[in-house]
């Protein structure tokens, strides 16, 4: 039910875009202006799933191409642990439309979508998030297959005041510190109470970290309080993330 309501609400937003930019005729100054709307014939979307699983990546890469009007969506994906695709991830890529999936991930994934093999044609353009390695890869491959982007680690600041709910804030700092070991998340409060820098369901908790604070006080203000908390959850050991709590200081 959530994939089909996550699928569901994309659909309206890319509908809603794609009537915006389809079919628009200008005429000014005795010129007449016309845009039209031509979709790529194939589109290759890398979904990661080798230590986590993303059906949201799937949503967000094959549902603008298939509203868009791409011909052929192909899904590849790394195997997990067990040596095969994750099924919440196969399940997502047939709600949403994808033509083909294939088990392969990594650089190995984006020369296969660029260059082609025996088992996997080419396509015209690259989308999809990656570590890495798979980032490398599609900047590569740039020059003869089209990307979306080069996407880095994830970063994730998240700027919250009094009213905002610690719970919903963990899970977003979550969410995201999961997806690999250089992800950098951080949380700005404008009042010091010490009450809100703990989740309910004690998702994260605050540690002292010097080293932190030393190359924090470079970007935060004056009497900017420096904290970090660490993720308890099993799959975020790894990862640290910023508090900054400032003291009736107004941010610019």
């Amino acid at each position: 039910d959530a994939i089909q309501l996550s699928k569901s609400r994309l659909e309206k937003t890319e509908y809603a875009v794609k009537s915006i930019l389809k079919n628009k005729i200008i005429n000014t100054d005795g010129i007449k202006i016309s845009k039209k709307f031509v979709p790529i014939q194939s589109v290759g979307c890398y979904i990661p799933g080798g230590l986590a699983r993303y059906p949201s990546s799937v949503i967000m890469s094959v549902i603008p191409a298939k509203i868009a009007g791409v011909k052929r969506i192909v899904v590849v994906s790394p195997p997990n642990f067990n040596g095969k695709i994750d099924p919440l991830t196969i399940v997502a890529a047939d709600l949403c439309g994808a033509n083909e999936i294939y088990r392969v991930g990594g650089a190995q994934a984006i020369a296969a979508l660029s260059f082609g093999t025996k088992s996997i044609s080419k396509v015209d353009k690259i989308v999809g998030p990656g570590g890495a390695f798979v980032t490398i890869a599609k900047s590569m491959v740039s020059e003869r297959t089209a990307i979306d982007m080069l996407a880095g680690p994830t970063e994730l600041g998240i700027i919250a005041d009094a009213t905002a709910n610690p719970h919903y804030i963990a899970l977003d700092l979550i969410s995201q510190s999961e997806h690999s070991n250089d992800t950098f998340c951080y949380l700005i409060i404008c009042y010091n109470n010490e009450e809100f820098f703990w989740d309910h369901d004690k998702h994260i908790i605050l540690y002292p970290f010097q080293s932190s604070g030393n190359t924090t006080q470079l970007i935060v203000a004056e009497h900017a309080n420096i904290r970090t908390l660490l993720n308890q959850n099993p799959i975020c050991t790894n990862m640290t993330s910023m508090m900054f709590a400032f003291d009736n200081t107004d941010l610019i």
